[in-house]
C-alpha cells in the first residue's frame, strides 16, 4: 500500500520522517511507554518489534521476532497491533517489561488470531520470545480478510482489543 503524502515545503503541512534515516519493513504501529518519551516502538507486519531512539531514529535494535510464528504475511494478517504495559519501565514493576501483540499466524491448514504477552526485560531476543504468554488463540478461516487488531491499555487499566469479523457475516454489527 502506498500513500501520496504532501512533501512539498511551500505548504502549510508536510510528511518528514521523524526518524531520519532510520526505515522499518512494513511497520504497522508505533507506541512510546509512558515512562520514557526519547524512546520509540515500532512494531512491523511481519512480527519484528523494534526500539529506536526518538527523534532521529538512531540506535535502532531489534528486541525481539514472532516472524516464525506469524508466518505467511499476506491480506490483512500478520502482526497487527501492540500495546507496553502502563507499567512498562517503570523499575521495581513486576510488569516493568510485559509488552502485548496481537497477531495472525498464518498456516496452510488455517489460521489463528493470538494475543501474546512478552517480557522484554529478558536478556536476549530468543529469551524474550520464549517468554509468550498465550492470552487469546482463536482459530479463524483461511481467508485472511477482517483480523483488525488495536491493542491499548484503557483509562480504566484494562487491556482492550479490537477484532474484525473475520469475514463472517452473522458477525457483522449492525446500526440499525
Amino acid at each position: 500500500l502506498r500513500v501520496a503524502a504532501n512533501v512539498s515545503s511551500d505548504t502549510p503541512y508536510t510528511t518528514v520522517n521523524a526518524l531520519g534515516e532510520t526505515r522499518f519493513t512494513t511497520p504497522i504501529m508505533v507506541q512510546f511507554a509512558r515512562s520514557d518519551p526519547n524512546t520509540i516502538y515500532v512494531l512491523t507486519r511481519a512480527g519484528e518489534l523494534w526500539r529506536a531512539d526518538y527523534p532521529g531514529g538512531g540506535n535502532a535494535r531489534l528486541l525481539m521476532s514472532i516472524a516464525p510464528s506469524v508466518g505467511w504475511v499476506e491480506m490483512e494478517n500478520g502482526a497487527l497491533g501492540f500495546d507496553l504495559h502502563p507499567e512498562f519501565g517503570r523499575p521495581g514493576s513486576p510488569n516493568a517489561g510485559f509488552v502485548y501483540i496481537y497477531y495472525t499466524e498464518y498456516r496452510k491448514d488455517g489460521q489463528t488470531n493470538h494475543l501474546t504477552r512478552f517480557d522484554l526485560s529478558a536478556p536476549t531476543t530468543e529469551a524474550r520470545r520464549a517468554t509468550a504468554t498465550s492470552l487469546i488463540a482463536q482459530e479463524r478461516g483461511n481467508d485472511g480478510f477482517h483480523n483488525a487488531g488495536m491493542v491499548a491499555f484503557g483509562p480504566d487499566g484494562m487491556l482492550w482489543l479490537a477484532v474484525g469479523e473475520a469475514s463472517m457475516r452473522d458477525c457483522h454489527q449492525r446500526l440499525d
